[in-house]
C-alpha cells in the first residue's frame, strides 16, 4: 500500500518523445498567446487611463463652469485685497469679468487666468503697479 508503481523503460510507448515534445510545442503556444494576451491588455490598460485622465479633465472643467460666479467682494475676499485692487487688476487686463450692466461677476476661469498671467514671474510687477 502506498507504492507507486514503475514503469519500465521497456513498457513506455515508443512514441513518448514525440508525445512530450507536443506536449512541450503546445505548452510554448500557450506562453507565446499569453505574452499577446498581456501585451493587449497593457496596450488596453494604457488607453484606458488615457481616457480616464481626459474624463477627469473635462469633469474639472465642468465643475468649474458650475460653480457660482465671484462677486467683486467675493473675489476680494478669497484674493485677500480691497475691490480697488480688483479694480486695478480690470484696468490693466489682468483679471477678466462678466457684465450686464453694472453688474460685474468673475467666474472661476476668470480667476483661472489671471493666477496664469501673475505666476511668479509677475508678482514683483504686481506689487509695484499697486
Amino acid at each position: 500500500m502506498g507504492r507507486s508503481k514503475q514503469i519500465a523503460s521497456n513498457q513506455m510507448p515508443d512514441n513518448l518523445d514525440e508525445v512530450l515534445l507536443a506536449k512541450l510545442s503546445h505548452l510554448e503556444e500557450l506562453c507565446g498567446d499569453m505574452k499577446n494576451d498581456l501585451r493587449h491588455y497593457r496596450e488596453d490598460n494604457e488607453k484606458l487611463r488615457e481616457e480616464n485622465n481626459q474624463l477627469r479633465a473635462e469633469n474639472e472643467e465642468l465643475k468649474n463652469e458650475l460653480r457660482e460666479p465671484y462677486s467683486i467682494k467675493g473675489l476680494c475676499k478669497k484674493l485677500g485685497v480691497c475691490e480697488n485692487t480688483i479694480t486695478g487688476y480690470r484696468e490693466r487686463e489682468l483679471l477678466d469679468c462678466c457684465s450686464d450692466g453694472q453688474k460685474v461677476w468673475f467666474r472661476e476661469e476668470h480667476l483661472q487666468e489671471f493666477y496664469r498671467k501673475t505666476d511668479s514671474r509677475y508678482k514683483v510687477k504686481l506689487r509695484k503697479a499697486e
